[in-house]
Order: C-alpha cells, then structure tokens, then sequence
C-alpha cells in the first residue's frame, strides 16, 4: 500500500482520471489520495526483532535510539500539510502536547445526494485554540457508497494518525519572549483564549468567585454567537465595535432585558480595560466604551415590616424551618450578607466576646472583619446546638445543619420564597436580602446612631451607610410639611 501511494501514475483507471497529485488507484474500491496524506517510509520491522542497529552495529552504538520508533522527518502531502504546520516535523512517537479531536466521517445515513465531510479539531499555533476543519473533498468525486466509505476511511485513518502524532495548524514562528513587545503577548491571541487569560489571572489575585463566574457565560455565549453566524473567532487586536454590536444583539434575541444587556457590557468593558492596562499596545481602545447602556427601572430596596417579620418567624415555626429561621435571624441581627453569611464557619462565632468574624477571604470589603452580637442572636446561637459541632463546620452545611461543605447558593432562598408566598407576601420586592434592610432600619430607628449602623452594617464610610438609609427611605422627614404653606 505503501508503495502504491509513492508511485506516479498517469491514465485513465475504470473511467476515472488519475495523475500524480491527485488519486491513486488500489485495488477494488480501495484507494489512497496522494495529494490528501503522506505515509512515510518505515525501516523494516525485522531489524526491531534483531534488536535494532544497537544489535547489528555494537561497535557503533547510537545510545536511546531505536531505527523503528526512532525520530522521523514527516511531511504532509500538499492539502493536509497546508491546514497541518508547515515546517519539518521532528518527533518521537509520544503523546502529543496539544489537544485535539479526532476525525469523523460523517456520510448523512449512505445518502449520495448530500455532501459528505471528514470533520476534526487540531491545535492553532497562532491562535492558541482548537480549529476545526471539515474535508469535502475528494470524497464526493465518488458515485457509489462503497468508494465513498472506503476514501473517508482512510481520509480519516491518516489524519488521526497525524494528529496522534501531534499535527498542528499553522506554522511555529520562533520568538525571543524576552525581546516581545508586551503587547503582543495577547495581541494575536483570539477573543475566546484572551478572556481565559483574563480570568485566569483574575483567579491568582484573589478576584471574588461569583465575579469570575459571569466570564464562562460570556465565553459560552460568545462560542454560540459564531456558531450561529457562522464566523471564525477574531484576534483580540481585530474586535471592533461593530462586532460588541453583533454580539449584544444576538444576546437580545435570545430574550436578555435591558439590565442584563448592560451587565454583558459592562463585563466587556472590564476585560477590554484590563488589556489596556495590563497589556500596553495590544489595543488601541476599548471597542465597548462608546456603546449606550440601554435605560432600565431603578428598582428601590424592600423591607418587612415588624408585623411581616413575625408572620414569617411564625410560618418557619409552624412547618418546622428552623435552619431557615436561625439564617433569618443571623441576617437580620448581625446585617451580614447572605452570601457571607453561607460561607461562614463555626470557628468564626465567639461567645465569649459575643462578637462574629468574618474573614477576608468571604468578606466583600476583602478585609478581616468583626461584628458584635445582639443578644437576642446570642440566645438563638446558643439553643441551636450548632456550637457543639467541629469548628471547621460551615454554619449552614450541605444538606441541612453543619456540614464540611456549604450550603448552596440559592437554597435557603427559595425556601424563603416559599415562606413568603405562604404569607401571602409576594409582587413587594421582597427576598432574602430584606431581613438586612429591615434590621438596619430597625437599628437606627431603636438607636438614632447612624455610626453604630455603619460599623454593624461594615459601610467605610458614614455617606455610604447615609445613602443606605436615605436609599430605604429612613432618613426623610415627611413631618415638616404639615406646618408648610403657601400663598395659594
């Protein structure tokens, strides 16, 4: 076979026109396509079974060479080698370093009136990606089903056998890293890998989780929108306005509001600044900034009432919610965030000092923290028992009560929810987030100490714990207008 595809034909074979480049007649059905893929030359496997040129030749040993699975110069024929790297490949018989997808033949159920295609992944050099490639030809130069099966095969035998190999798109240009410019370094890299770089690096600094976790949507998202446009990822360097235009509207298709448009834009524009910043030159501006946020309602803060509050202490009592009633009371008597709240531990409550630490690593200042307990927290930390757990325990484990991993993030929530639809408090803006708005409000009201507010509430200034308040609609006087008149 291997002879076959190195001799040079010319003629007709069974009506079929062959040359040199282009198809190579077996026999039957079976053929090879020279100009597809090249089968390099193997040394003779019985010098394997003499054991190789260290056996035959001691005087001359090549000392960790084998002749059979020693280094070869491969080379791709003309249509395989201008998609596979273009340089002479020098490679040991190991695992490849890229990643890749195999091959398949896709031949739509034998039906000859559809086009059928070889499609498989291979690594770009340049871009830093999988890109997939799809062969039609010359499958479809075939009439019959047999021919057809026989070509793919083999099409598709080759090609993972190169990609085994670690055949790679484009062609390798060496670079002296040192001398680079920086901007470079992210310059060619496609949008998809560049956001991968951003968000790994964002990781190394401690960035918050559920921040990061907006970039894998934007990722997966991005993926669909040129899939559905049938387009090719763009380098970094070429994003232009048009295409941030391109990709917020297919967003809106899908059936994304207004609020979340602008969050998909202003992520966008957090990772097109930090370019600029991180990497001077690689763009020369943000293709995200000249692009209108689109107008949304400004939803205000809900909180309970004292009369609410009972009412759903009642509803948790009466069909047994008791984890969700201490997390209740953790909210509203310390005005920690749920979402701290979910990855406290144990070791953080201290009963002596009747105090609660927060650790940077969950805090949302990103700062060590403590908060003094009211005392009515301190007697419903005390006769939840949870104190007699290991201290590594998080407060609200996984699957009810402490546990080595915390609860999930929207657990307790919809349990809220459906405590307040039982109260027959829903359509007010109501979540878990008003029992931290009710207590702040109760505080001040009780204390007319808005600096006590702002070291519970953790604010780093007192403006900020002002335009909480004002914000919940504490700090306004309505009295004053009763002695206001006016000449009409």
């Amino acid at each position: 076979m291997v002879r076959a595809c190195q001799r040079r034909l010319s003629g007709r074979t069974n009506g079929i026109s062959v040359s040199t480049d282009k198809i190579i007649q077996l026999s039957g059905a079976r053929r090879l396509l020279r100009g597809y893929f090249c089968v390099p030359f193997r040394r003779d496997a019985r010098v394997a079974d003499r054991g190789g040129l260290e056996n035959r030749y001691p005087r001359k040993r090549i000392q960790g060479s084998n002749p059979c699975l020693s280094a070869k110069n491969v080379r791709f024929g003309p249509r395989l080698g201008r998609f596979f790297s273009e340089e002479v490949q020098v490679r040991q018989i190991t695992v490849p370093k890229h990643p890749y997808r195999e091959a398949i033949l896709h031949y739509h159920d034998f039906d000859l009136s559809k086009r059928w295609y070889v499609d498989y992944y291979a690594w770009h050099l340049q871009r830093g990606c999988l890109v997939r490639q799809r062969l039609y030809e010359p499958i479809n130069r075939f009439k019959t089903v047999d021919e057809r099966l026989s070509v793919g095969r083999e099409l598709v035998d080759t090609i993972n056998s190169r990609l085994r190999r670690g055949a790679v798109f484009g062609k390798k240009k060496p670079t002296n890293q040192a001398n680079q410019p920086i901007g470079d370094l992210i310059r060619y890299q496609p949008f998809t890998q560049a956001l991968q770089i951003f968000v790994d690096r964002k990781k190394k600094d401690n960035a918050r989780s559920n921040y990061l976790q907006r970039f894998p949507t934007i990722f997966r998202k991005w993926r669909a929108y040129l899939d559905e446009c049938g387009r090719e990822d763009k380098q970094i360097h070429q994003i232009k306005m048009v295409d941030i235009y391109g990709f917020l509207e297919f967003l809106q298709s899908k059936g994304i509001g207004n609020k979340t448009y602008n969050n998909y834009k202003t992520d966008l524009s957090i990772f097109f600044n930090w370019i600029i910043k991180r990497y001077p030159g690689a763009i020369k501006f943000n293709p995200v900034a000249n692009i209108p946020s689109l107008r949304t309602n400004a939803n205000k803060h809900a909180a309970l009432s004292d009369k609410e509050i009972r009412m759903v202490q009642a509803k948790c009592v009466e069909i047994n919610q008791m984890e969700l009633l201490l997390f209740i009371r953790f909210i509203y008597y310390s005005l920690i965030r749920p979402g701290e709240l979910r990855q406290l531990k144990i070791e953080s409550i201290d009963l002596i000092e009747n105090r609660i630490f927060v650790p940077a690593s969950i805090s949302k200042n990103r700062r060590d923290e403590f908060m003094p307990m009211a005392p009515t927290l301190v007697t419903a930390v005390r006769e939840s028992g949870i104190i007699t757990y290991p201290k590594e325990y998080f407060i609200f484990g996984k699957g009810g009560g402490p546990g080595l991993l915390p609860q999930g993030v929207l657990y307790l929530a919809k349990r809220n929810r459906r405590i307040l639809e039982e109260c027959k408090l829903t359509g007010k803006r109501y979540s878990i987030y008003s029992y931290k708005h009710s207590g702040a409000i109760s505080l001040y009201e009780a204390t007319k100490d808005i600096k006590l507010v702002q070291m519970i509430c953790r604010h780093q200034t007192v403006d900020q714990t002002d335009h909480y308040l004002r914000d919940l609609g504490v700090l306004r006087d309505y009295q004053v207008l009763k002695d206001w008149r006016g000449p009409l």
